[in-house]
């Protein structure tokens, strides 16, 4: 059996280790993975003005997810003529993904504009 002293005060008091508590710490890591799988109907190729040729077009959403940034952000990117988009005879907005691409490598998954 271990035994230490400990001075306190004048005096020395042995200590008994086996009734101290053990405190064990276990670190617990969680990795997390996510993949978004995005499948396109047929009839997403439509012609770009901007880009004066024929280009995929996705649904605001569905750029929204692969782009992993905000409806609203696209949108405003939309709005301010940053990403080529047109709007369909039944309201929805079509975005040209050739546009998108390249809008991304100037960090729009950062939340900031091209």
């Amino acid at each position: 059996m271990k035994q230490t002293l400990i001075a306190s005060g004048d005096a020395c008091a042995p200590i008994d280790y086996k009734y101290m508590k053990i405190i064990r710490r276990t670190k617990i890591r969680l990795e997390t993975h996510e993949l978004t799988i995005l499948r396109m109907s047929r009839n997403t190729q439509f012609f770009c003005e901007e880009c004066q040729t024929e280009t995929k077009h996705l649904p605001l959403a569905q750029l929204a997810a692969w782009q992993m940034v905000s409806e609203k952000m696209i949108f405003y990117l939309a709005e301010t003529r940053q990403i080529h988009s047109f709007e369909t005879t039944d309201g929805r907005l079509l975005i040209c993904v050739a546009s998108a691409v390249n809008c991304s490598g100037n960090e729009i998954n950062k939340e900031k504009v091209c």
